[in-house]
């Protein structure tokens, strides 16, 4: 059996969708939203995963269905998950806070620990790293996002001061 990828360049995002960022974006989200893909990247990114197979990773180490485009960053919305999945712009936020959303965020067990270990893993579709561009820092962003990804366990993942159960979260 041969492996068979394919890549997906800027430029050929930009020949279908021009200047249409919303198109881009919810097409970027939707070939990302793929458990093989998804597999790929944690396989490549994750420290857990090296020794795991893609196929192993994609139907038994991620947990459910990604969510694509329906949680919300913003304190008191993140942990009002959505019973249905849905892969358009479910934004939301808080008052002067702005309306942000992860792009794809699923939940994975990893292997080998001995003991079950839930990841909580954000994956963010990117057209652009230049910050003039983007108007700020890409790093700043990735870094509150990951932040928010972990206060939001609280009442969620954990009760009360058990910090111990924080789950380990990586921003992709």
């Amino acid at each position: 059996m041969t492996e068979q990828r394919f890549i997906i360049t800027e430029n050929m995002m930009d020949s279908l969708y021009g200047s249409d960022n919303a198109k881009y974006d919810q097409h970027a989200k939707h070939l990302l939203s793929s458990r093989k893909l998804l597999a790929e990247i944690v396989k490549k990114v994750v420290p857990e995963f090296q020794d795991t197979s893609i196929d192993d990773i994609a139907e038994k180490y991620i947990e459910g269905t990604p969510l694509v485009g329906s949680i919300p960053v913003a304190p008191g919305l993140t942990n009002a998950v959505p019973s249905k999945i849905s892969g358009g712009r479910n934004e939301d936020g808080v008052p002067k806070e702005g309306y942000i959303t992860y792009d794809i965020l699923f939940h994975a067990r990893a292997p080998g620990t001995g003991e079950p270990m839930t990841l909580i893993i954000n994956v963010e579709a990117q057209r652009s790293q230049k910050e003039l561009t983007l108007g700020y820092h890409l790093m700043k962003r990735a870094v509150f996002y990951a932040c928010r990804l972990i206060s939001s366990q609280k009442e969620r993942e954990f009760e009360g001061k058990d910090y111990n159960s924080i789950k380990k979260i990586y921003s992709i």
